[in-house]
């Protein structure tokens, strides 16, 4: 391209040439008025010659779009589902309706703190681009800038340094400080003084599974001290009510509730962080064997971005895999039958939910205003979904109750009451792990994160999860928008076991997985009862 200063100017007394027009068959080209010097942008940052096709914000994965099973309550597995159900009439297929649900979003799943997605060095790296390389300056009034992820950044906490907070090193420095002030005192003196600066040491200093010692001794304390047990369900009693009882002990509050999105009935559940909505991503036909792939919106997409954005509103992927009967039964007649009809394949049925929730605030706490807002969320999720080539079904109320009464090992008999097939125990939380009825949920987070934007990045983390682990497995993955624009990430895996099964290498095989693919998990010891409830249809953030 041609210099513009360069141009020879018109001789005296000739008219100047009057600007070019706008070319429709060269995108990027418009008329500019006299004096106006193209060819340089007006901006900090360049724009694409030709209109770009509008890119994910974060990679998302491609999903089988195959017939699922019977819509049901998310986050909830029981170990007949892997099996049992094999045999009835929901049957478990091989070829699961998301078989790369894989959560659409490449954003990794939790830790105690939300990560943050810094991706603003792809407009510092626009800003310093030659002028070479811009041919029209952008209009921002056209949509938010597109930001893409790259690896999650835990956020720095105040009063830090190198991950050690000020407090350790002062700690630190007073035992140290003593053992030099008795250090010529008597035996009886010296030894307890000694002893108790090496352990003050130990336990500021010391490090085990991606925490403090000293962390880990103030959960346990906290564990000991906070009443552990929930209240039994009752046979016969009103599954409204259990199931309610039953959600405000793993959230802390909250009720099942209904809302109705453009003529339909759809489970609100209203607890102390917010209000939330969940829809599963269905095929779009009824046919089971019909074959393809789509691809989900990620969760970035999920949220509305620019002027649009709402920092109350999250945006939540469950994914539920059950393993296929061989991964449990590993030479048993039924693994073998298992391994010879699907080749050997580890995972028999995944589903996926998404879930929109608005956050309560101090600001805006009215009913009202909460439901509208949710409401509009879900039905623009609903359009993503039917643009991805899958249909949105609305968890309905009974299916979030009867989810939630599975969890206690109770259900909801034809007549409307309450029965206890598994014996209803109640549920406790251990150290170790949540027991409910005949099941332990065994939670695990997220510490270290893949690049998620990379291709698959985050897709692959979550793909890997589910088909890693022998068991039954929830993976929730969670995101909001900062106010500077930014992303928030959590989630959380959870692992169905038997009451009395052993874990044996189940938590080391999912380890090895994340391992594999760029993350580490940690286990969240103390803390399973609240990881329960980040797999449920809350919308995450849970607390």
């Amino acid at each position: 391209m041609s210099d513009p200063a360069a141009r020879p100017l018109p001789p005296p007394g000739q008219a100047a040439v009057p600007p070019p027009a706008a070319d429709p068959a060269r995108p990027g080209t418009a008329a500019q008025p006299p004096g106006v010097v193209t060819g340089r942008p007006r901006t900090a940052g360049p724009a694409p010659a030709t209109a770009p096709a509008v890119p994910a914000e974060v990679p998302a994965p491609e999903v089988q779009a195959v017939q699922a099973a019977a819509p049901g309550a998310p986050g909830v597995l029981t170990p007949a589902a892997a099996y049992t159900r094999g045999r009835g009439q929901d049957g478990v297929r091989a070829d699961a309706a998301w078989a790369a649900t894989a959560l659409a979003a490449g954003v990794g799943t939790g830790t105690s703190r939300p990560a943050v997605l810094d991706d603003r060095a792809d407009l510092a790296a626009a800003g310093a681009a030659g002028p070479a390389d811009a041919v029209a300056a952008p209009d921002h009034h056209r949509g938010p800038p597109v930001r893409r992820p790259g690896r999650p950044v835990v956020p720095r906490r105040p009063w830090t340094l190198l991950g050690v907070h000020v407090l350790q090193l002062v700690v630190v420095e007073v035992a140290l400080v003593a053992v030099v002030l008795v250090h010529r005192e008597p035996w009886p003196v010296l030894v307890p003084v000694v002893a108790a600066a090496v352990l003050a040491a130990v336990l500021t200093l010391g490090r085990h599974d991606g925490r403090w010692l000293w962390q880990r001794v103030g959960r346990r304390l906290r564990h000991v001290t906070t009443p552990r047990g929930a209240a039994v369900p009752t046979a016969g009693a009103d599954p409204r009510a259990t199931a309610d009882d039953l959600l405000a002990a793993l959230a802390g509050g909250g009720w099942v509730d209904t809302v109705v999105v453009d003529g339909e009935p759809a489970a609100l559940l209203d607890h102390p962080g917010g209000v939330a909505v969940a829809v599963e991503a269905m095929p779009a036909t009824e046919n089971r064997f019909a074959r393809g792939t789509v691809r989900l919106p990620s969760l970035a997409a999920l949220l509305p971005a620019g002027e649009d954005a709402d920092t109350r509103l999250t945006a939540q992927l469950l994914v539920q895999t059950v393993p296929a009967p061989g991964r449990a039964r590993a030479g048993t007649p039924v693994g073998l039958s298992w391994q010879e009809l699907t080749g050997g394949r580890a995972v028999a049925r995944r589903r996926c939910w998404i879930v929109l929730q608005v956050q309560r605030t101090p600001a805006v706490t009215d009913p009202g205003e909460l439901r509208a807002t949710v409401v509009n969320a879900v039905r623009r999720v609903q359009r993503q979904v039917r643009r991805a080539g899958l249909r949105g079904h609305l968890l309905t109320p009974d299916e979030a109750r009867a989810g939630l009464l599975a969890l206690a090992g109770a259900e909801a008999g034809p007549d409307g009451r309450v029965r206890l097939p598994g014996g209803g125990s109640g549920s406790r939380a251990g150290w170790r792990g949540w027991t409910s009825g005949d099941r332990r949920h065994v939670a695990l987070r997220v510490t270290d994160w893949p690049d998620l934007g990379a291709d698959p990045g985050g897709a692959r983390l979550v793909t890997a999860l589910g088909a890693a682990a022998p068991v039954p497995s929830v993976v929730a993955v969670a995101a909001r928008r900062t106010p500077d624009g930014d992303l928030d990430v959590e989630g959380t895996l959870r692992l169905v076991l038997g009451a009395d099964e052993p874990e044996g290498t189940v938590v080391d095989d999912v380890r090895e997985a994340a391992r594999a693919a760029g993350a580490r998990l940690r286990r969240a010891d103390g803390e399973h009862r609240a990881g329960v409830a980040g797999t449920l249809a809350l919308g995450g953030f849970v607390r």
